[in-house]
């Protein structure tokens, strides 16, 4: 499957989102929530779950951008900000799901099959890096600074 770039920019979505304009919905789920899919799927969801976490978050990314919770700055990517939202989505409807399991006496988790439900590590460290570079400069050295710098001299 190959993944459809927007022809808007993502300033241009933001601002479009702001004002309500369809094109900005469009532009937002053509070129941004591939991944996010990608990520339910992998991760021990179905083709349901992905398409129901996708919505969740477009909602919650267009609520948090009329409330002016989210603020489009030099760097910051709509799709890394939509991801972090449907990534804490699907942790959070695991954690559902195991807790109603749990009430009733099952574990989720229980079974050799652990790897359904986790990114691999070169899968997570392809995308961290990935992220890492999208980063402006300022936004990295930030990053780099609390936890590579402050681990290293520990």
């Amino acid at each position: 499957m190959f993944h459809i770039r927007s022809k808007f920019s993502d300033e241009e979505i933001y601002l479009g989102l702001q004002e309500d304009k369809n094109w900005a919905y469009k532009a937002l789920m053509n070129g941004h929530t591939e991944a996010l899919k990608n990520y339910v799927l992998k991760n021990g969801g179905s083709t349901d779950d992905s398409i129901e976490i996708e919505q969740r978050a477009l909602i919650i990314l267009y609520e948090n951008i009329r409330a002016r919770k989210f603020i489009i700055k030099d760097g910051v990517k709509i799709s890394t900000y939509l991801f972090s939202i449907g990534q804490n989505q699907w942790l959070s409807e695991l954690n559902r799901r195991q807790k109603n399991l749990s009430d009733i006496g099952l574990d989720l988790y229980s079974t050799d099959t652990d790897s359904e439900f986790e990114i691999s590590s070169n899968e997570l460290e392809k995308i961290l890096i990935e992220e890492l570079n999208s980063l402006g400069s300022d936004c990295y050295k930030l990053l780099k600074l609390k936890y590579y710098d402050l681990y290293n001299d520990k």
